[in-house]
This record gives structure tokens, C-alpha cells and sequence, in this order.
């Protein structure tokens, strides 16, 4: 069984004036443990697919399925819990909040988790020595690199235990050897069992996955 499994999933946008439909008939499964890169051009519904994946929006129609399970199964509050404890999220502008130290941004996914507050700093602590990070645990996100900044965002989508990594151009905001650096790093992760799905527009970044998915106007 597919650890990720979407049947013919579509996704329209409408207002008064238009109607787009960004996802036509997709049908997607992933692996657990897979790496998959996802390509296209701007506009063919790559990010659509993404928000989907993690559960940000939903279909149209179609059908999502997780483990085996529906997603459309479950409660507003259901859902809310799975995306937290199921997925981590990386983007392209690491999306750090700038106030917060490394370690407090490490540590907010930990605010809506299970994981009893004794064991949260232990828990931040060991993920930044294994990241390379534990140095700059007190230093804001703008006396940073890069690297590290994307590197921060990767421990904060780690943080909960998440089996899933959605990553939206990780590496576009960074030069070529950082995002390699990015890129050996998601490698290890994939080697610790985790599933990570990632979209970029660079094929030599997508060369690092299992399998390459292109999306053209919203199709496979």
C-alpha cells in the first residue's frame, strides 16, 4: 500500500468572473521513503499539488488517501492534527519568524504537539547538534547564512517526528554548493525512512530523486 495516494484529483478555482482549473485527473502515489522531485513550468499547478499534499487545501474532487486512510474522512480538527504530526514544511524563503531566536523557531511546531514540555528543549537541542546548528542556537535568523537559515527551516519541519517533508524550492535563494549541501541533507533523511517530495525548477536538483513527476496544466 502506497503511503500516498491521490485518484483522480481536480482542483477549480472560480470566482464571479473565471473558472481555473489548476489540477485535471490527477493521479499521484507516493512510497514511504520515496524522494520525488516535481517539475513544470510556473503556472502548471505544481504548488497547487503541494498545498494539497499537505493538506493546506483541498480537492475539488477526487480522492486523497494517507496510510489507506480518506482524508475527506476526517474533521477540520482532524486534518489540523494530521498536517502537525504527520508533515514538515520547507520553503524556498525559509519563512523564519525573524524576532525569534533559532532555537524558538525550532521549537514552535512543539506548541501544537503531543510531546510533554520536559522533552522539548532536549529534543531542539540534539536536533540542531545532528543539523550542524547547536553554535548558533541563541543568534536571529538575520545574522545567518543562507544555508543555515534553510537549515533551521528543515530542524522546525523535523522537529515533530514528521514523516513527510514537503519542500517548495528549497534551494532557489541559494547558491549552487549551499543547495547541494541542502540536498545531501534531505538524502540522509530520505536514508532515515522519510518520505520527502519536493518541487524545484532546477533539474540537477530533481536529479537527486528516486523519480522525477512533471506537471503541464495540471496533469501528470
Amino acid at each position: 500500500m502506497s503511503q500516498i495516494s491521490l485518484k483522480n484529483i481536480n482542483k477549480i478555482y472560480k470566482n464571479q468572473e473565471y473558472s481555473l482549473n489548476a489540477l485535471r485527473d490527477l493521479n499521484l502515489d507516493i512510497e514511504k521513503g520515496e524522494m520525488i522531485g516535481i517539475m513544470g513550468k510556473s503556472g502548471s499547478g505544481k504548488s497547487t499539488l503541494l498545498n494539497i499534499l499537505g493538506l493546506i487545501d483541498q480537492p475539488t474532487s477526487g480522492e486523497y488517501q494517507i496510510d489507506g486512510k480518506i482524508i475527506s474522512d476526517y474533521t477540520p480538527k482532524e486534518i489540523a492534527h494530521l498536517r502537525n504530526k504527520k508533515f514538515g514544511f520547507v520553503l524556498q524563503d525559509f519563512a523564519l519568524i525573524e524576532r525569534y531566536t533559532v532555537v524558538e523557531n525550532v521549537k514552535l511546531p512543539l506548541r501544537y504537539s503531543d510531546v510533554p514540555g520536559v522533552e522539548r528543549m532536549p529534543k531542539v537541542y540534539n536536533l540542531l547538534e545532528e543539523l550542524g546548528l547547536y553554535e548558533k542556537k541563541d543568534m536571529l535568523p538575520g545574522y545567518l547564512s543562507g544555508g543555515q537559515r534553510q537549515r533551521v527551516a528543515i530542524a522546525r519541519a523535523l522537529i515533530n517526528d514528521a514523516e513527510i517533508i514537503l519542500a517548495d524550492e528549497p534551494t532557489g535563494a541559494l547558491d549552487s554548493s549551499t543547495g547541494k549541501e541542502i540536498m545531501n541533507l534531505f538524502l540522509k533523511m530520505k536514508q532515515k525512512g522519510k518520505t520527502l517530495i519536493i518541487v524545484t525548477h532546477d533539474k540537477e536538483i530533481a536529479d537527486y530523486c528516486d523519480r522525477i513527476v512533471t506537471i503541464h496544466d495540471g496533469s501528470i
